[in-house]
């Protein structure tokens, strides 16, 4: 158990209801709490592309570790895709499918074995052309400034081919992905919609850390938070 994360539609490239699909008929069906995110990203988003923006400390990096456990979990449910997570600050500034096979061929070595089939590659690259791995890019505001905007002009280029657009879930601060957003040449994420992570509720913060800990061990902490104040901790988080 987490305390509860919620989050709000940050934007929509225009969710629309489909016959025979669960796609969200209004921007406000993207907003959800905790696990919700999963539907969210592979059922309500009609682009399985989504960014999650949420500020330092917000929780993002957890939520989307159980985001990948719950997705391996129900995998059936969408398709039986493959979850992974990688972290952008990884990416070695070149084709974005040529790092992602390295890293899931680093990470996960089996998966550097070639594939059956005449002219196939490693089993990692299979996957990752026939959109079998629904990737989780954690980190984006991690990159170098400079690098930013060349990383969201790679992924918009990933898959203009006759493949479908790949699976993407970006995690952001919100201020470093709205600068080039709302910069003069605007770039973002292609056909994403966007959610943003909420301030976790008092009442859920100290309820976790209570059920999580001994009696009386969170206590000078809890206090702090319920009367609005800033304990050494959260100093020390920030």
């Amino acid at each position: 158990m987490a305390a509860s994360r919620e989050w709000t539609i940050a934007h929509s490239p225009g969710a629309r209801a489909s016959r025979g699909e669960r796609w969200a008929a209004s921007d406000e069906d993207l907003a959800g709490a905790d696990l919700d995110l999963v539907d969210v990203w592979l059922t309500r988003a009609p682009s399985r592309r989504l960014i999650v923006l949420g500020d330092a400390g917000a929780g993002k990096s957890e939520l989307m570790v159980r985001t990948l456990l719950v997705l391996l979990d129900r995998r059936a449910d969408f398709g039986d895709v493959v979850p992974a997570l990688v972290p952008v600050a990884s990416w070695d500034f070149g084709d974005v499918e040529a790092w992602l096979e390295r890293w899931l061929v680093r990470n996960y070595r089996f998966l550097g074995r070639t594939a059956p089939g005449d002219g196939a590659g490693s089993y990692a690259r299979e996957l990752l052309r026939n959109n079998r791995i629904a990737v989780i890019l954690d980190g984006f505001d991690e990159l170098p400034p400079d690098n930013r905007k060349r990383f969201l002009q790679w992924l918009n280029h990933d898959g203009n081919d006759d493949r479908p657009q790949r699976m993407l879930l970006l995690t952001s601060r919100p201020v470093e992905y709205a600068r080039l957003a709302l910069d003069q040449e605007s770039i973002r994420l292609d056909g994403a919609a966007g959610v943003r992570l909420l301030p976790q509720r008092t009442g859920d913060v100290v309820g976790f850390l209570r059920l999580k800990s001994g009696p009386g061990r969170w206590d000078g902490v809890a206090a702090s938070i319920e009367k609005g104040g800033r304990s050494p901790l959260s100093l020390k988080r920030r």
